[in-house]
C-alpha cells in the first residue's frame, strides 16, 4: 500500500453533499491512517542513532553515485500514514544490516521536506514510500532513448515479508562483491581433497586464514547472509559455499544437510554442529568470529560510519521514532484544520506536482478536487480561501497542464509566507 494523491480519482457524485464527504472523508483518512501524530510535528522519521542514513536534497546525489557501496534508499513522506507505520520495521531492517555496512547503505530521504521535493521529482518517485536500489559504483547518468538522463536507481520491490527483502536483497549484492563468496563448480569441487589443497588454490592465497565450509541447497540464503555479515573481515576469513557433498564433506566428518565445518591455515579443521531449532546464521558467523579469533569491529550507527569515509556529509534528522510500545495510551484520533491545511498543500504541491503533465482523466480529477476543496474546505481563513478559489478557477480553465507551469502558479498564488509558516 502506499499514499498517493487523488489526482487518479474520478468524481461522478450526483451531490455536493457527496462530493463534501469524499473529500473530508479522504482527507481524514490520510490524517487518520496511523495513530503517530504525523501530522502534528512530532519530528522525524529517522534520527542519528538509527541505522538509517537520512539523505537529503544537498547530499543524496553524492553519497548513491559512485560509491564502493551499494545503497538501498526509502523514498518516503514524514505525513504519509503507510511510511509512519513502515518506519519500525525499516529501522529494524536497517539494524540486522548493521555488519553488511561494508557493502550496503540503508538510507532514507523525506519527500515531504520541502527541500527535498525536487529530489525526489528527479528520482521519480509517484508514491510513498518506494524502495531504489544503487548498485555499487552506480553511475550519476545514464543514456535512454538516445540522451543523457540521471540514473533513477532501480525499483526494488517491497515484500510483505522482512526475510524475503533480505533475501532479494542478498541476491542483488553477491554479483556486486564477488570476492565475499567462494562457491565452486562440481568438478572443481571434487579435487579439494584435503584441507592443504584449499591453500595451493589461488582463491585464497591473497590473505585469508580461516575458511567457512557451507554445504546448503541452491536457493538457500544462509551461507550467503553469513558470508555478508564477515564481509568486514575478508581479509582473516573467507565463505566458501558447496551444494553438493565433496570429498570434504566426508574429510571433515560432517553429517545431514546443510552442513558446514572449518579450516584453518594452521593446519587444523572440523565440523560445525548445526542445531535443529537454532539460528543457524547468528550459529555460524558466531562460530567463525570465535575459530579465527577474529575482533569485532564496534557498530556504529550510519551517520558515523558514512562520516569517516565522506567527512562532513552526516545524516540529518532529530531523535528517532519510538517503538509501537512506547506509544502513548492516549493519544486522540482527532483532526485539526491545521492537519488538513497541511495534508492539502502536500497533496498540492508535492504529489499533484510529480506529475509531469496533467490532462485527461486526471485534469478533470483535479478540477472536480480543487473545486471542491474551494467551496467546503472547514477554514475561517480568507486567505486560504481566496487561495483555493483563484486556483480552482484557473484550473478550471485549463486543458492541460505543464509541470512547471503549475509549480510557477502555485508559487505565484501561494498563501502568503506568514500563514504558511506553521504548515511547512
Amino acid at each position: 500500500m502506499i499514499c498517493t494523491s487523488p489526482v487518479g480519482m474520478t468524481w461522478d457524485t450526483e451531490t455536493r453533499r457527496g462530493h463534501l464527504l469524499i473529500t473530508l472523508t479522504f482527507l481524514q483518512l490520510i490524517a487518520w491512517s496511523t495513530p503517530f501524530p504525523a501530522l502534528t510535528g512530532s519530528g522525524p522519521l529517522y534520527g542519528p542513532n538509527d541505522f538509517v542514513y537520512v539523505l537529503n536534497a544537498s547530499t543524496i546525489q553524492n553519497m548513491v553515485f559512485y560509491s564502493d557501496r551499494a545503497w538501498l534508499v526509502e523514498f518516503f513522506s514524514s505525513w504519509c500514514g503507510h511510511c509512519v507505520q513502515f518506519a519500525p520495521v525499516w529501522k529494524q531492517f536497517a539494524t540486522d544490516l548493521k555488519e553488511w555496512r561494508s557493502m550496503v547503505m540503508v538510507a532514507g530521504i523525506d519527500c515531504a521536506d520541502d527541500l527535498n521535493v525536487g529530489s525526489c521529482r528527479e528520482f521519480e518517485i509517484m508514491g510513498y514510500p518506494t524502495l531504489k536500489l544503487f548498485p555499487k559504483n552506480a553511475k550519476r547518468n545514464v543514456t535512454s532513448e538516445g540522451k543523457s538522463v540521471l540514473n533513477t536507481g532501480e525499483v526494488f520491490q517491497r515484500p510483505n515479508s522482512m526475510v524475503l527483502l533480505k533475501n532479494n536483497l542478498i541476491d542483488a549484492l553477491i554479483p556486486m562483491f564477488p570476492q565475499t563468496l567462494v562457491a565452486f563448480n562440481e568438478s572443481f569441487s571434487k579435487n579439494l581433497l584435503t584441507p592443504k589443497s584449499f591453500w595451493e588454490n589461488p582463491e585464497f592465497s591473497n590473505g585469508a586464514q580461516f575458511l567457512l565450509l557451507v554445504y546448503e541447497n541452491s536457493d538457500s540464503h544462509a551461507g550467503l547472509e553469513v558470508a555478508l555479515r564477515l564481509s568486514n573481515y575478508q581479509k582473516s576469513c573467507r565463505v566458501v559455499r558447496f551444494n553438493e557433498k565433496n570429498p570434504m564433506y566426508l574429510r571433515l566428518s560432517l553429517d545431514g544437510w546443510p552442513a558446514a565445518g572449518y579450516i584453518s591455515k594452521d593446519g587444523t579443521f572440523g565440523s560445525l554442529i548445526l542445531g535443529n531449532n537454532q539460528d543457524i546464521i547468528d550459529l555460524l558467523t558466531k562460530a567463525v568470529i570465535g575459530l579465527a579469533q577474529i575482533t569485532q569491529i564496534e557498530e556504529l550507527p550510519w551517520s558515523e560510519v558514512v562520516g569517516e569515509t565522506h567527512k562532513g556529509l552526516k545524516g540529518s534528522g532529530g531523535g528517532a521514532l519510538e517503538n509501537y510500545d512506547n506509544i502513548p495510551s492516549n493519544l486522540e484520533d482527532k483532526v485539526s484544520t491545521e492537519d488538513l491545511l497541511h495534508t492539502v498543500r502536500n497533496l498540492l504541491r508535492n504529489e499533484v506536482g510529480l506529475l509531469q503533465k496533467i490532462d485527461g482523466p486526471k485534469l478533470v480529477a483535479l478540477k472536480n478536487f480543487v473545486s471542491i476543496l474551494s467551496q467546503y474546505f472547514p477554514s475561517d481563513r480568507r486567505e486560504v480561501q481566496v487561495f483555493l478559489v483563484k486556483l480552482s478557477d484557473w484550473i478550471r480553465h485549463q486543458r492541460e497542464i505543464e509541470n512547471y507551469k503549475y509549480l510557477e502558479k502555485l508559487n505565484d498564488m501561494e498563501i502568503g509566507r506568514a500563514s504558511c509558516r506553521e504548515r511547512v
